[in-house]
């Protein structure tokens, strides 16, 4: 089966909740805290991958990138989840209330309530031969503004 030219696979994300923590808070990937502000996001993700499976894609590796602007820089992307997909069975993602499983933080208070994200889904294509193919979802993206 062919990836459609437009990467127009069935994504549908919905932010379930999301609210931003300031102050001083203990995010596994940093030691001993993070002074700044941290988004705490739940996401429900139903992503039909099966198009992306022919007999040369030996995994998918999957992500959930968050990007936003700040007034010292315009262009943010941070991923906040990502899995790896083995085989065509696990490709049809029906997922409920997943958490971020990384920091999306600042470390200087640039994080406000109405900040505009938004959240896409990208995947890069493993092939059994030949070069790694990286793309993203298509069509709507699923936008977000932090509540106070």
């Amino acid at each position: 089966m062919a990836l459609p030219a437009d990467n127009s696979l069935p994504v549908d994300l919905r932010v379930v909740q999301s609210k931003v923590l300031h102050g001083r808070h203990d995010i596994p990937e940093y030691r001993g805290g993070v002074r700044g502000d941290y988004v705490k996001i739940n996401v429900d993700m139903d992503a039909d991958l099966t198009g992306l499976w022919n007999w040369n894609t030996k995994l998918v590796f999957v992500d959930l990138v968050a990007e936003f602007a700040t007034p010292t820089h315009p262009a943010n992307a941070v991923t906040i989840w990502d899995t790896i997909i083995y085989d065509a069975d696990s490709a049809n993602l029906r997922l409920r209330g997943i958490q971020n499983k990384y920091a999306l933080s600042t470390h200087n208070h640039k994080l406000k309530e109405g900040q505009v994200m938004n959240l896409t889904l990208q995947w890069n294509i493993v092939p059994w031969v030949g070069v790694m193919r990286n793309q993203r979802q298509g069509g709507r993206i699923e936008q977000f503004i932090l509540p106070a």
